[in-house]
């Protein structure tokens, strides 16, 4: 956990974050070298799409080098995201043309290697902006906490099918499941709207102080004073 700052300007990126970015672009960036020239030279024809896409992702990774190195501290943690943003898209873009359904790329091993790398990347960030009030991961655990049941009960529905509660009924039995389904909407709802906000609101906490947007520190308590 790096010092809070006072001052406008963000503290820098913490040094395992930055090792953590140093170590996905690398791999990111070699990956991305051999991409393009499979893009061109590993198939009958050209695939100057999949070409285009590598391309981007050097691009990209070469700033999450300079990142990694102590550049763009002003604004690490969207640096961070937009670099994993790229990396998620450029390959998703680029495996199409390899698979005869976008489903096959969700299972292409290029696909699943780049996709961790943009979660390490992103990750990094996060941890980045996070680390500058402690107050921040207080928010995230509550968010997370509120999230949960939305998670299970989705996980629920999708493992089962929702079991009884997704199989049409009659008479009465078909109005209590339904009631049942509004009444558990509505409450997933509600829990996913306040768990978004808490962990939004956990990333603006990172914003420095005297920065718009920035959250005001609570003063600190003095002692009170003795009666002499």
């Amino acid at each position: 956990m790096i010092q809070q700052s006072t001052e406008s300007n963000p503290p820098p990126m913490p040094r395992g974050a930055r090792a953590v970015v140093l170590l996905a672009s690398a791999i990111t960036l070699v990956s991305a070298i051999a991409g393009a020239y499979l893009a061109l030279r590993g198939g009958e024809s050209a695939q100057w799409g999949a070409f285009g896409y590598e391309l981007v992702i050097i691009a990209a990774a070469v700033f999450g080098l300079l990142l990694g190195k102590g550049k763009y501290q002003s604004g690490s943690g969207l640096t961070a995201g937009l670099i994993a943003l790229a990396w998620f898209v450029g390959t998703g873009m680029g495996r199409l043309p390899f698979h005869s359904s976008p489903r096959g790329v969700l299972a292409d091993p290029w696909f699943l290697g780049r996709l961790a790398a943009a979660a390490a990347m992103a990750g990094a960030g996060a941890f980045a902006v996070l680390a500058r009030d402690v107050r921040a991961w207080k928010s995230v655990l509550i968010g997370l906490l509120l999230l949960l049941p939305v998670l299970l009960f989705v996980g629920f529905w999708i493992g089962t099918g929702g079991m009884w509660f997704g199989r049409p009924q009659t008479g009465t039995l078909e109005f209590v499941r339904v009631t049942t389904l509004c009444l558990t909407a509505v409450f997933c709802g509600g829990l996913f709207c306040f768990g978004s906000d808490a962990i939004i609101r956990a990333f603006t906490f990172g914003v420095p102080q005297g920065q718009p947007g920035a959250i005001p520190r609570s003063p600190a308590k003095r002692p009170a004073s003795g009666s002499e």
